[in-house]
């Protein structure tokens, strides 16, 4: 009896270390296949909203399976939100995500560091200046990139430019590979959502540190795209050297954790244990 008992318990704590797998259920996606290059990405889908005063108009467009972002225009944010919404609520895992690749002038570091060029907006509104909105960006931070979160501790990690084919003073556009950028949702002890930005490049990951974002859970939330906030008046390739992003596979998806398959079977090991264990006792 003993001997038997070691073994279930041995399962059960085998069980109980073993790695967990996640499933993704998409809840909105665009691959901007759909859209002609050149043309202005606007409309139901999709709703740009730039800097008050200024003439961006029309910096969102179509390109070869992919959107581009027009940056030698875009001047101290340049916000572009999918009008499909979603909620985040206590025990929800959400991320939102996308592929990014960008062409650096190669003429130095730009006018000044720590300058966001993309990254993801929340907003409670469709129209997004009609509501709360936080933004997680990718900074410039002069040789490397960076996440810049919306609130404390703002600035942290960073990966060379060259880690993804980039020569900053290379004296000519440079176009980078393409990396992804990730924001992970979920509803933190207080009640709120908060959410942490990971850039991957393929070999290396950085996360950051999950910050409030001030929505409550199950506040009706849309995603997008932005520039995000900088304090210069310039456009954001004056001040990042970065001239153009392009964005593809946008995606908001519902996150779950599953035991890997080895997991299953322990599990039902162990459940069949139990019931052989049971019917000797009984006996």
């Amino acid at each position: 009896m003993k001997k038997s008992l070691t073994v279930l318990l041995v399962t059960f704590f085998a069980v109980s270390l073993s790695p967990f797998v996640t499933a993704e259920t998409v809840l909105i996606s665009d691959g901007f296949d759909s859209y002609g290059a050149g043309s202005n990405i606007a409309g139901p889908d999709w709703n740009p909203k730039w800097q008050t005063g200024s003439t961006q108009q029309n910096l969102f467009k179509g390109g070869s399976g992919y959107a581009t972002i027009d940056l030698t225009l875009a001047e101290r944010n340049y916000h572009i939100v999918n009008q499909t919404s979603f909620t985040v609520n206590s025990g929800d895992t959400v991320k939102v995500s996308s592929d990014v690749q960008y062409t650096h002038a190669g003429l130095g570091n730009g006018t000044a560091l720590n300058q966001n060029f993309i990254g993801f907006l929340l907003t409670d509104q469709p129209q997004w200046w009609n509501g709360a909105n936080k933004d997680s960006s990718i900074a410039n931070r002069g040789g490397a990139l960076g996440n810049l979160l919306p609130a404390a501790p703002w600035v942290e990690n960073w990966f060379p430019h060259t880690n993804v084919g980039v020569s900053t003073n290379a004296g000519t556009a440079q176009t980078s590979d393409w990396f992804s950028i990730e924001l992970m949702l979920s509803v933190n002890g207080g009640g709120n959502i908060e959410g942490s930005l990971t850039l991957d490049n393929g070999s290396s990951s950085f996360t950051t540190t999950p910050v409030d974002l001030g929505f409550a859970a199950g506040t009706t939330l849309y995603a997008g795209y932005t520039t995000a906030w900088n304090g210069s008046a310039d456009p954001i390739a004056t001040t990042t050297g970065i001239s153009s992003v392009n964005v593809d596979n946008f995606a908001v998806s519902s996150v779950t954790a599953v035991p890997e398959p080895t997991s299953l079977v322990a599990l039902s090991a162990l459940g069949l244990g139990c019931i052989c264990r049971r019917r000797r006792s009984s006996v």
